[in-house]
């Protein structure tokens, strides 16, 4: 019997151990953080976009430059061991910052010899819209409009509640269809045409999110979405008159203030007989307040320019298609500022926050212009580097890029020069940041689990939200948008 305490004992201690509770793996990290010495400024508040509105709970921190600092070039990555891209399952905290708006082409299509021609092809194109849940899997997916023809092209509203778009129609004067305006309204899922108004060319919202822009012809025109009545800026001629110069006004951009307008016009030469042959192109504003165009720069007429305003509005960036450089007017002076150094293409400029810096990608490097100093500086490198896209709070630039046997996006803090990489084995050429900051969203087609990817920034780990491997047709428009 005095055996028996002690099997008691024993007994007790292996219950009490049976009851901790079994320790889960936690998956690795993909970051990797390429750090220097942070500099010691105290960082000034953040300056909101204007195009995208930040929501009243955010807290990310700032880092916005100031004259004083300087950013950093660090290009020196050491070497690790690729992880792995195995996409995990596990699941993440609920995440309730806005919807994620893409439109895609279900089925692929059909091969070149089968098909009778591009505006002919099965409406296939669906609008959707992702709302977010607790866990990738839990996204749910909304249509909002489906069978649509080709790839209309999107323009949401700046606050977002409205969405215009482009949609080819059948038209008996027109072989190949007819291009019209349509008004989606996100809060009560009406669609509404805009009437008498074909083929129009470019498009931008006037800051009020109640009317906006776009090219006919010869001509500006204003639709007001009150009555969706179209008025015009312009009075042009809409056909040449013997011997007489006359101009076609194309891709109209409109300063995030509301005052100018960003365009091309082409001048032609009337032959008499109704035909015309294409003259000069030049960039020019047109100025709303005044009802007057003013003319900036003569471009190459081969190329197509690509037109950036920066937040504040006192600057439009362009680039060309045909590496004729990367430029910046200044809308107060006319005054044309070359960035680039050398006759390469220059690649998606993308303005800070707060309008003062502008990143781009020059072959394989990231640079940065200055447009109080105007000048341009080196900050890193790689084998590619993708679309560049500052955070809401103007503090990082994320870029999807390659570096030998890694693949995936940075994060770099322009003032630090601390550049952190999430690498997953994807190589993202556009990214978008979550209204937060704390998310990245990106289009994955090169792999065997194709769709939209969300990454967090701390953990590194992508999260399928939209797959379209098992339909891979094109993904092309996606955004992020703030509600």
């Amino acid at each position: 019997m005095k055996y028996i305490p002690l099997f008691f004992i024993i007994g007790l201690m292996i219950t009490l151990l049976g009851c901790v509770p079994s320790q889960t793996a936690v998956p690795v990290t993909t970051t990797r953080a390429v750090t220097t010495s942070p500099a010691e400024t105290p960082a000034p508040s953040p300056t909101p976009a204007t195009e995208m509105p930040l929501p009243t709970t955010f807290t990310a921190a700032s880092a916005t430059l100031e004259p004083s600092q300087t950013p950093i070039l660090t290009t020196d990555v050491p070497d690790v061991e690729p992880p792995s891209t195995q996409i995990p399952e596990t699941a993440f905290e609920p995440f309730t910052q806005g919807n994620i708006l893409f439109l895609w082409n279900e089925n692929p299509p059909p091969p070149p010899e089968e098909a009778p021609g591009p505006y002919t092809l099965e409406p296939t194109v669906s609008l959707l819209l992702a709302q977010p849940g607790s866990t990738p899997e839990e996204w749910q997916i909304m249509p909002i409009l489906t069978e649509l023809r080709a790839y209309p092209p999107a323009y949401p509203s700046p606050d977002e509640t409205q969405i215009v778009l482009l949609l080819l129609e059948d038209s008996e004067k027109h072989v190949n269809g007819v291009y019209r305006l349509h008004v989606y309204s996100f809060a009560d899922g009406s669609l509404k045409r805009v009437e008498n108004q074909e083929n129009p060319y470019g498009l931008s919202w006037l800051p009020d999110s109640e009317s906006f822009t776009y090219s006919q012809f010869t001509n500006i025109a204003l639709t007001n979405l009150t009555d969706l009545q179209v008025g015009f800026l312009t009075s042009n001629p809409t056909e040449p008159v013997e011997n007489v110069p006359f101009n076609t006004i194309s891709q109209p951009i409109g300063s995030p203030n509301g005052q100018l307008l960003a365009m091309i016009i082409t001048s032609g030469m009337g032959l008499g007989d109704s035909r015309w042959m294409p003259g000069q192109k030049h960039l020019a504003f047109f100025d709303i307040t005044q009802g007057k165009t003013i003319t900036v720069t003569e471009v190459p007429g081969d190329s197509f320019l690509t037109l950036k305003w920066s937040p504040n509005s006192e600057w439009l960036a362009f680039t060309h298609d045909f590496g004729h450089g990367l430029f910046a007017v200044n809308v107060n002076d006319l005054e044309v500022s070359k960035l680039s150094t050398e006759p390469t293409s220059i690649y998606y400029p993308s303005w800070s926050p707060d309008g003062r810096w502008l990143a781009f990608t020059q072959s394989s490097r990231l640079s940065l212009w200055d447009s109080e100093t105007e000048t341009t500086q080196e900050l890193t490198s790689a084998y590619y580097v993708g679309e560049p896209a500052w955070s809401p709070d103007g503090a990082n630039i994320a870029a999807g890029f390659v570096e030998e046997d890694r693949q995936g996006i940075f994060i770099l803090d322009p003032v630090t020069g601390n550049r952190q990489e999430l690498v997953f084995g994807m190589i993202p050429a556009k990214v978008h940041w979550s209204p937060d900051g704390q998310w990245l969203l990106f289009h994955a087609g090169q792999t065997d689990q194709s769709g939209l990817y969300i990454i967090n920034r701390n953990d590194g780990l992508p999260h399928l939200v939209v797959d379209t491997s098992e339909k891979p047709g094109s993904l092309e428009y996606f955004t992020w948008l703030s509600e």
